[in-house]
């Protein structure tokens, strides 16, 4: 006879089945009395508060499943957990459907074998020999036969309890607690943000090599350093292998992830995107327990990082994680277009890792596949995008740009994937994601940066001609005392009165230093859709020039410095960033051909008191905000990959350069030259473990904190969910 009972909030079948002194959950949601309740709940691993479970009178010994096992049903729901298939009369086969995980070996010890030879022998198994079990196989179980065994009543015997597993493996970081059966089994896992042969809290301890497979301080000081554990009950050995591998998403339509899978080809074959992504390690036995740790590990994004490339880096203790974009333009290149374009889609952090561990043991011979264990974890947490639109600036009007846009598109998610991941970052290329745009030859500036008034009574006029048609004169005086932005409000205003369907706009400029104004800008027409040419005929007022700003895709860009600062730009920078903004809740990032003074790139952010001023004058003003121009060279080159996540860092920040370890992202230059790939380039976003750490930005700008936390915080519209 059964009773009944209602489940409670907090509740799964493996617990009640537990708390009523039974081993496996089976034995209650199997039993014919649940009949009803299995219609009602298919799926065992979801049971709800107010079910009602019949509890059969059979009572057998519990006991306890060791750390690192799979979840039990009920509550969240593990990986797997298709309906299994109640057994049949007594004598015959029980069937198991199996779950994400399962092997013949986990079922077998489950259903009460000691080990999975009755399985592999029965014949409606033998599809199983050759290949691992997928959720969904049916695995015949055929009935145990009781024996009867007679001895001595003094003398002790050892007895293996039914459905307790033989071996599983996990994700730590590890402890140096003894027995560390309380170690938390890692969730997921993070890109690593240390130099890959340094540890310790200040960073600077040498990294401990693959040899050591206890507990050490520095190596355990790094919060993103794993470990594998094996726990194996029944090996002999001190040391077990165990093999681990990134896994690649599989896309639906909609962008969401359906599946994962190995990357392409053979792990055991040099060169194969599968090869590059995996890892092989030994779990050696800690003191006397069952329990088997592997050396400190490290996920990592690049070659050089790896060691595969040579220096400093640790082939045996890093795993990489990166992105498809160079198998991506192979394939490409090889005319598998549909393969390039799934390739180029993948993310670092929609990546998943997986352990494996071939049971020692296992009855199966070398013709069949072995019994193993194995565990998955996603990589990243809590993850973010920057949004961002590319234009690449073409050289000529109509003509090709420095780089194409697939290149530039390659180049902006390549970097951006391998810098950001650190801090559980990516870029979302927003519409219309990568364009080529014209040189502007629209923009008329008024004054300089001091915003000097005007002298008056003088003309300014200007002849202009839009789409090659006929030439329009616009003639204003100026006023004495009239601000650039009053002039320039003036001087548009005649223009718009000359010229029909082309829309102008003027537009003030912060000082350039504590005057009270700026200069102003005018602005005729779209370039992306207007060819205007502009000529100066009357520039009267001495102190209130007007100028033409052309912009010659070919030629260097005028960078900001100290005539044209940061808050205020060039004439040319704002030529570009007025014409080509799409809105303040992204970055405009614009590649250019040149750079007048040869920087790789300069920013705008949005306040200019993190580099050392709190005057709200000496701030860019929108469209400028939130902007980035760089030169081409670091894409062409390929070597300078940092450009655009360093400067995205000042506008996601809103400061300068740290003034920390060179090897910082937003460091002031590069320790290493331009190969900044190389383990120590400036390529580290460091997140220190103590967040009441107080950082030093240059201009004596500080802030307590990490510059992973200043990426991802305080970046409104900048940022986006994933």
């Amino acid at each position: 006879m059964s009773t009944p009972y209602v489940v409670q909030a907090g509740d799964w079948l493996q617990k009640i089945a537990q708390d009523h002194g039974f081993d496996n959950y089976r034995e209650i949601y199997d039993h014919p009395d649940n009949a009803d309740f299995r219609k009602k709940r298919p799926n065992p691993n979801k049971i709800y508060p107010g079910d009602v479970v019949m509890i059969p009178d059979k009572t057998p010994p519990g006991g306890d499943t060791p750390p690192g096992g799979d979840t039990p049903p009920g509550g969240d729901t593990p990986p797997g957990g298709d309906k299994p298939v109640p057994p049949k009369e007594k004598g015959e086969d029980k069937i198991v459907i199996a779950r994400k995980f399962d092997t013949l070996c986990s079922i077998a010890v489950e259903e009460g074998y000691p080990d999975c030879s009755k399985l592999r022998g029965h014949p409606d198994n033998k599809d199983f020999l050759k290949r691992p079990l997928k959720p969904g196989d049916e695995v015949h179980v055929p009935p145990i036969t009781e024996d009867t065994a007679t001895g001595a009543t003094e003398q002790e015997h050892q007895f293996k309890r039914r459905g307790k597993p033989i071996a599983s493996i996990r994700f730590i970081h590890g402890s140096k607690t003894l027995p560390y059966k309380d170690d938390k089994t890692l969730t997921h896992l993070e890109v690593d943000n240390y130099k890959t042969d340094l540890a310790g809290l200040d960073r600077k301890k040498p990294f401990v090599d693959e040899t050591v497979r206890k507990f050490e301080e520095h190596a355990d000081a790094d919060p993103d350093t794993f470990k594998i554990e094996v726990f194996d009950l029944r090996t002999k050995k001190t040391e077990l292998p165990v093999e681990i591998d990134a896994l690649r998403p599989v896309y639906k339509a909609n962008g969401t992830i359906e599946k994962h899978e190995d990357f392409p080809g053979d792990r055991k074959t040099a060169g194969t995107e599968a090869n590059k992504r995996s890892l092989d390690t030994i779990c050696e036995q800690q003191s006397t327990s069952r329990r088997f740790r592997s050396c400190y590990l490290r996920l990592v994004v690049d070659d050089n990082d790896k060691g595969t490339q040579g220096g400093a880096g640790r082939p045996k203790q890093t795993l990489l994680t990166t992105d498809m974009t160079e198998y991506a333009q192979a394939q490409e290149k090889a005319g598998k277009n549909d393969e390039a374009t799934k390739a180029r889609e993948v993310e670092i952090l929609d990546q998943m890792v997986r352990a494996r561990y071939v049971v020692d043991g296992c009855p199966a011979p070398a013709s069949q596949t072995k019994c193993e264990v194995s565990a998955e974890v996603p990589v990243g947490n809590n993850k973010k995008k920057v949004k961002a639109v590319v234009h690449v600036l073409r050289k000529s009007r109509d003509g090709a740009g420095c780089v194409t846009v697939k290149e530039a598109k390659d180049w902006v998610r390549k970097y951006v994937r391998w810098l950001y991941g650190q801090a559980n970052m990516s870029v979302d290329l927003l519409s219309p994601f990568v364009r080529l745009v014209q040189p502007p030859t629209n923009m008329i500036t008024i004054g300089t940066p001091s915003g000097p008034l005007a002298t008056g009574a003088k003309e300014i006029s200007v002849k202009i001609k839009v789409d090659g048609g006929t030439e329009k004169t616009a003639t204003i005086t100026t006023a004495a005392t009239d601000t650039p932005k009053q002039t320039a409000d003036k001087l548009a205003t005649k223009i718009r009165s000359v010229l029909t369907g082309v829309t102008v706009k003027s537009s003030e400029n912060p000082p350039n230093s504590g005057a009270p104004r700026g200069s102003a800008d005018i602005l005729i027409g779209d370039p992306q859709t207007q060819d205007v040419s502009i000529t100066l005929d009357k520039n009267e007022d001495t102190t209130q020039k007007a100028q033409v700003i052309s912009i010659t895709g070919s030629a260097k860009i005028l960078e900001f410095n100290a005539t044209h600062r940061s808050w205020v730009g060039s004439p040319d920078e704002r030529s570009l960033l007025k014409n080509f903004d799409t809105g303040s809740d992204r970055i405009d990032v614009i590649i250019v051909n040149g750079m007048t003074d040869n920087s790789w790139g300069e920013a705008f952010r949005s306040n200019q008191e993190r580099i050392g001023t709190a005057n709200a004058n000496l701030r860019p003003k929108t469209p400028l905000v939130h902007s980035i121009i760089m030169r081409c060279q670091p894409i062409s080159g390929d070597v300078v990959h940092t450009t655009l996540a360093h400067e995205m860092a000042h506008v996601l920040q809103d400061a300068g350069h740290i003034n920390v370890e060179n090897t910082e992202m937003s460091f002031n230059g590069s320790p290493v030259g331009n190969n900044e790939k190389v383990i120590n380039g400036p390529k580290r976003i460091s997140d220190p473990a103590n967040s009441s750490v107080e950082l030093e930005w240059n201009a004596g700008f500080k802030r307590k904190g990490s510059p992973v936390k200043f990426l991802r915080e305080n970046n409104t519209g900048l940022i986006t969910g994933w």
